[in-house]
């Protein structure tokens, strides 16, 4: 059997044109000889017709492939052919490569972004640095911020920040403030801390002029702190404290800000340690009635204390201005 560049030789001879090479190529194709075909385009420097049909046939762009069009190109031909092979190698997953390549063609932003289909962290947060681009600094600090290996990683929690700065992105930044706030609460039920990465998301998006996110920021920022500083009035102003609570609970959209179940399981311990069970149990009735659910906010063991105190069942309700019997020795 004749290798392909005999072939192609001997069918150039007969036909002498070369429209003979399209033809040629679409017979192997027709046969389900998808890789020789791309070989016979190569072998006459159709290097385009090769990659494309590599693209749509899935051929795997395979090293060997990619050294002889790079070598065989010209010059002239070789930024495309290189930003061609870039994509596919991209699209077919060989993410080093395609970095390599479009390094070689300074597409920084193209090339961090096979980095981070890479998911190496280190090499995400090596390359941004050494580039010193704005928006490749976006890409990388938006990548870690969704990474799920840098939540513990205080180091790189600070880098995320750092880029953000750097690429002078401060509604970002505020961004990223946020969503710390919203883990502190939902990963901890720390409320101090939330308020605390509250406070650096407004001063973020403070640079910002006119930004539409700034009263929402507010907002939230406002009902974290009122609900952290609540926590710690039990004992030298409960009024207040009771006061905040419900203002939180009632107040518009406060799930955006808050776990309005945390406020309202906190009212509940606050009734409970002071012996009105009643109090408490309306609370705990507030809960249910807004569909929160009890298991998640309250230990098992506190609800089955409340409704033994008060003698109730599960299914007891208390209607607005109605004891239903409970001794008021226990409120």
């Amino acid at each position: 059997e004749m290798c392909i560049r005999d072939s192609l030789n001997s069918l150039s001879k007969k036909e002498g044109n070369g429209k003979v090479l399209p033809k040629s190529a679409q017979s192997l194709v027709d046969k389900g000889e998808e890789e020789k075909a791309v070989d016979l385009l190569i072998a006459e420097k159709r290097y385009k017709e090769a990659l494309d049909l590599c693209e749509r046939k899935n051929i795997s762009i395979g090293k060997e492939l990619i050294d002889r069009i790079l070598y065989l190109s010209s010059a002239k031909q070789s930024e495309s052919l290189v930003m061609q092979v870039a994509k596919l190698c991209k699209r077919q997953g060989f993410y080093d490569t395609a970095f390599q390549m479009y390094t070689q063609l300074n597409k920084k932003e193209k090339a961090m972004k096979c980095l981070i289909k890479q998911g190496n962290i280190g090499l995400v947060i090596s390359y941004a640095t050494s580039v010193k681009d704005q928006r490749v600094y976006c890409l990388a600090a938006d990548y870690l911020q969704d990474s799920s290996n840098s939540k513990a990683d205080i180091s790189v929690l600070t880098t995320i920040v750092d880029f953000y700065k750097k690429a002078k992105n401060f509604e970002g930044l505020a961004s990223f403030y946020e969503n710390q706030a919203q883990n502190e609460i939902n990963e901890y039920r720390d409320y101090e801390k939330a308020s605390a990465a509250m406070t650096e998301a407004l001063r973020a998006i403070r640079k910002v002029p006119d930004s539409h996110l700034l009263k929402q920021l507010e907002y939230k920022a406002k009902l974290i702190s009122d609900f952290a500083k609540a926590q710690h009035m039990s004992s030298e102003n409960p009024k207040e404290m009771l006061a905040t609570y419900d203002s939180i609970i009632e107040s518009t959209d406060a799930e955006m800000a808050v776990r309005v179940g945390d406020v309202i399981a906190q009212a509940i311990e606050y009734y409970c340690n002071v012996r009105n069970y009643r109090k408490a149990y309306k609370y705990l009735q507030k809960m249910i009635s807004m569909r929160i659910k009890v298991s998640s906010y309250l230990d098992q063991s506190t609800v089955d204390s409340l409704y033994t105190v008060l003698g109730l069942n599960k299914d007891t309700t208390i209607e607005p201005g109605n004891d239903n019997g409970i001794d008021d020795a226990v409120y």
